[in-house]
């Protein structure tokens, strides 16, 4: 062995040790080379590359802060931890619209104004109101402040609740919310009080959880609007039996195209959330009406949108949500842009072949910003609501998680044709803002809510669907025959 072990050091001895030195050297110089990176030979452009991926991972200024994408998170206080959590929604819908490159809400509105396409306007001008909206915004301040909210009726049945919930507590202590003459029947009556109390039950959750918006859509939202509206009095047997008033969840309808608004730079096509809308009897006369007219339009609608539950029947409601505080500019530049589609296809509807003297004679009034003198709302109050003529105004609501707020679109002046479009001059929208109805966080709020819902419905049945079949009966007469 020792002979072979001789050998083999004899041979070892002979491999050359240049091998081992450059290896090794190799790698130092590889290792100064990483840890000396030579700055002054980066050029303008290099430097732009590298600082790229740093300015894409920048967070938004405006949102709110959020875990980022780092793994391993570092640990958080249970209070820091729910207010992250409660705060991501909020925050997602301005990271999407700036990673998108679409303009935030409030320079949306800012280039409708400029381009005098939606304008905007306080319910505290009350002199420059149209009569009709002027008595809508009375008839909701009535409601929001709870004057007759309840009927002679309501009154024993709160009185027998409240033994078994604290909720109704304080209402019969409040004289100014009953109505004795009869008016409040005429709107409607409460629904269920084991209703309200469930849907009360309902927004205290979804708000102290920090739901999201679809969330309080489907607990509280439709489930007020639905259960409401079976109690209103135009949708009882005995008063239409041709129509009914419904609501509808319609997240997923589209504005058409050739009623969505425009400026020079941007497309404005959103959504909204819930409406009103009119449900005509199947096999009725009216039904047939609205379906021909719908096939006879060049969108196959009645409505500025072709969802196709709402071809065929009017929309007389419009209704944005957002969550508790959020978000109120991105819902009135929703909730606008929507109402602003929905004024031309009235437009679309009524045809200038139709239009009355006295549609001309309001037009021009508007055109010159209309302040109706004392004779002007003699007359319109003698003439009633006018069914002849075109509706003053549509209504709107804006929901803020508990906060519900009335908002109306009217006719403005005329301005030139909007960029896309080439038919002619358009009318501004002007959006009419705000007044807050009521509150889902108590028991008042909810029933004042319950009022002004039934308001609207029956504003709807007497007021705006006669004009509607009107319209289209008399833009059909001549053309085609309804069987």
């Amino acid at each position: 062995m020792t002979a072979t072990h001789d050998t083999i050091s004899q041979w070892l001895t002979t491999i050359p040790k240049t091998c081992v030195l450059d290896t090794n050297q190799t790698s130092a110089t590889h290792n100064r080379k990483r840890r000396h990176l030579p700055s002054p030979d980066m050029s303008e452009d290099d430097s732009e590359l590298y600082s790229t991926p740093l300015k894409k991972h920048q967070p938004d200024p405006d949102a709110t802060p959020r875990n980022s994408h780092a793994p391993t998170p570092m640990p958080l206080e249970d209070g820091t931890a729910s207010s992250i959590s409660w705060s991501s929604n909020a925050s997602s819908s301005r990271l999407k619209r700036s990673r998108s490159g679409r303009s935030s809400p409030t320079k949306g509105l800012a280039f409708l104004r400029m381009e005098h396409i939606i304008g905007h306007k306080s319910f505290g001008e009350r002199d420059l109101l149209p009569p009709s909206l002027k008595r809508m915004a009375q008839g909701v301040r009535n409601d929001a402040a709870g004057v007759g909210i309840f009927s002679a009726a309501d009154r024993d049945r709160i009185s027998s609740y409240m033994a078994a919930n604290s909720l109704f507590e304080g209402l019969l202590d409040a004289p100014h919310l009953f109505n004795e003459s009869g008016q409040r029947e005429e709107l409607g009556a409460l629904p269920d009080l084991d209703t309200l109390v469930h849907i009360w039950e309902e927004a205290q959750m979804c708000e102290v959880e920090g739901h999201s918006e679809a969330m309080w859509n489907c607990a509280v939202h439709y489930p007020l609007l639905c259960s409401t509206l079976r109690k209103a009095k135009v949708n009882q047997a005995e008063a239409h039996s041709e129509i009914q008033v419904r609501p509808m969840n319609i997240t997923t309808a589209n504005i058409s195209k050739p009623y969505t608004t425009l400026t020079s730079n941007t497309k404005y096509d959103r959504k909204v959330d819930f409406c009103l809308c009119i449900k005509t009897k199947e096999r009725s006369r009216a039904h047939s009406v609205l379906w021909h007219a719908a096939q006879a339009s060049p969108q196959p609608s009645i409505n500025h949108t072709d969802y196709t539950p709402l071809i065929d029947k009017p929309i007389s409601l419009s209704i944005e949500t957002k969550r508790t505080g959020e978000d109120w500019q991105a819902a009135l530049e929703q909730l606008s842009t929507w109402m602003a589609g929905h004024w031309k296809k009235l437009d679309e509807l009524r045809g200038s072949e139709s239009r009355s003297n006295k549609d001309e004679q309001r037009e021009e009034e508007e055109e010159h910003q209309y302040i109706p003198t004392r004779k002007d709302q003699a007359t319109e109050a003698a003439q009633g609501d006018g069914s002849e003529m075109r509706p003053e105004f549509l209504p709107g609501v804006i929901i803020q998680g508990h906060d519900w707020h009335f908002i109306a679109a009217t006719r403005g002046r005329l301005i030139p044709s909007e960029p896309g479009f080439s038919s002619g001059s358009h009318r501004e929208t002007v959006i009419w803002s705000k007044i807050l109805i009521g509150s889902t966080d108590n028991m008042q709020g909810i029933c004042q809510i319950i009022s002004f819902l039934q308001r609207i419905t029956k504003w709807s049945a007497e007021v705006y669907w006669p004009w509607c079949l009107e319209t289209i009966q008399g833009k059909n007469n001549g053309t085609s025959q309804i069987p």
